[in-house]
């Protein structure tokens, strides 16, 4: 601050020395001068804060990662209230989700019992990829059924694939917690993890829904 204060006084000397318009003073005034004029640009550039980028960063609202590098699209299911959500990543993979207002979210989220990723003689469980192609996995249609939840009451609801492609995973962690469905619907509760054929991939988002056209439709009903 020292050293700010004396620069701000040489410069402001200076000036007063070499203006045209400033008469011949002496010494002692002309110093005074100097000085109170470097303390008032000293006090100026101490009252103008500008905030710094770690000032900046910390006031932004944080983004989930699924804002960061997912776009929501939904999968209007046949039945009522059986919704679900497809999140796109930028690499073109996608998660399989319930949508906020499936049922096993809105009324059976303290009830359901069990999640079976058989469907018929098939283990989706045991699907299994390998190399950059990811070759080896299920072909999915976009009405497969990649498990079924149970709740306590016997009700019993089929998720199904919502996009064509190759099932890269299943959620296995959801067959021990199945709370993870409905406590984080769109992060750690995901089904599965679908991969759309290539020459597909455009077709994806004009099959499903876009957030603010799902949530139109809801006001709608």
């Amino acid at each position: 601050m020292a050293s700010k204060y004396l620069s701000d006084k040489q410069e402001v000397e200076s000036c007063v020395k070499n203006s045209p318009h400033i008469p011949e003073q002496d010494e002692s005034a002309l110093q005074e001068q100097t000085d109170s004029l470097a303390l008032k640009s000293q006090a100026l550039a101490c009252s103008l804060k500008i905030p710094s980028y770690a000032e900046f960063v910390v006031n932004r609202p944080p983004q989930s990662v699924t804002q960061r590098y997912f776009t929501q699209h939904y999968f209007v299911g046949k039945s009522p209230n059986e919704d679900q959500c497809v999140l796109l990543h930028s690499n073109g993979v996608c998660a399989i989700c319930l949508s906020p207002k499936h049922q096993l979210i809105t009324k059976y989220a303290q009830n359901i019992e069990s999640v079976d990723f058989h469907s018929g003689s098939t283990d989706r469980a045991a699907n299994r990829v390998s190399g950059k192609r990811k070759r080896g996995g299920q072909q999915l249609q976009q009405q497969s059924i990649l498990c079924a939840i149970t709740c306590s009451d016997g009700e019993r609801f089929s998720i199904r694939s919502c996009v064509q492609g190759t099932l890269l995973e299943v959620n296995e962690q959801l067959v021990s917690n199945t709370s993870l469905m409905v406590s984080k619907t769109v992060s750690d509760g995901y089904i599965a993890l679908v991969l759309p054929r290539l020459q597909a991939a455009d077709k994806i988002v004009a099959g499903l829904l876009s957030e603010d056209e799902y949530m139109n439709r809801l006001e709608i009903q």
